[in-house]
C-alpha cells in the first residue's frame, strides 16, 4: 500500500527532480506523473545531450531546464528529489540547501510511498555491490526477497509493478546505495550496514 499521506504531501509541493537519467531521474518523474504529482526536473547537460531523457518525458509536458543550473530555477521550490548520480556537494544543491529546502534521494523518495516493509540498505566506500548481491543470495533462499537501488531497477520504478511482482507482500529488499541522507537513520525499519 502507498503512503497516502506522503502523496497528498507532496500533491502540496513544487517539486523538482535533479538529475535527468533514463534509470533514476526519468523513472522518479515518471512515478510522480502517475500519482498526478506536478513537478518540474533539471540537469546540468543541454537538451541535445538528453534526447532519449527528453524523448521518454515527451508524453508527460514536463518542464526541464537543461544546461544550466542557477538560483532562479529554485523559486518557489519546496522539495528537490536527487537521482543517486547527483552529488550533495554540489553548488546548485548547496544553494537549495542553504535556502531551507527540503532534499531527499530517490531511495528515501521511494521508501516514503512505500515505508511499509523490512529493508537492508547498503552504503560505504567499497564492496557494496558485492555485499548487496551476497545478502540477497543469502535471503532470497529463506524469505521473498528483492534487489533494488543501483543494482537492477531503481526502487522508485518498482512502485510501478508493485502488483505485478508482488513487491508488498516481500518481507525484505535488498537496496544498494549510493549515498544516504540523515533522516533515514531515523528509520526504525531500515537496516544498514
Amino acid at each position: 500500500m502507498l503512503c497516502s499521506s506522503f502523496i497528498e504531501e507532496l500533491k502540496s509541493k513544487n517539486i523538482l527532480v535533479v538529475g535527468i537519467t533514463l534509470r533514476s531521474g526519468v523513472s522518479i518523474s515518471n512515478t510522480l506523473f502517475r500519482l498526478n504529482i506536478k513537478h518540474s526536473l533539471t540537469d546540468i547537460k543541454t537538451i541535445d545531450k538528453l534526447k532519449d531523457e527528453c524523448n521518454a518525458l515527451m508524453d508527460k509536458n514536463a518542464t526541464i531546464f537543461a544546461g544550466v543550473q542557477d538560483e532562479s530555477i529554485l523559486k518557489n521550490i519546496d522539495l528537490i528529489i536527487l537521482s543517486p548520480g547527483v552529488a550533495l556537494a554540489s553548488k546548485f544543491i548547496q544553494i537549495a540547501i542553504n535556502k531551507n529546502i527540503e532534499v531527499i534521494g530517490e531511495i528515501e523518495f521511494a521508501y516514503r510511498l512505500i515505508p511499509f516493509n523490512n529493508y537492508i540498505c547498503i552504503t560505504g566506500t567499497d564492496g557494496k555491490t558485492t555485499t548487496s548481491t551476497l545478502i540477497y543470495e543469502i535471503l532470497k533462499k529463506h524469505s521473498k526477497t528483492t534487489l533494488k537501488g543501483n543494482i537492477g531497477d531503481t526502487f522508485s520504478k518498482v512502485i510501478k509493478y508493485r502488483r505485478i511482482m508482488g513487491f508488498m507482500k516481500r518481507d525484505m529488499l535488498c537496496l544498494f546505495l549510493g549515498f544516504i541522507l540523515y533522516s533515514w537513520l531515523l528509520l526504525e525499519q531500515v537496516y544498514m550496514l
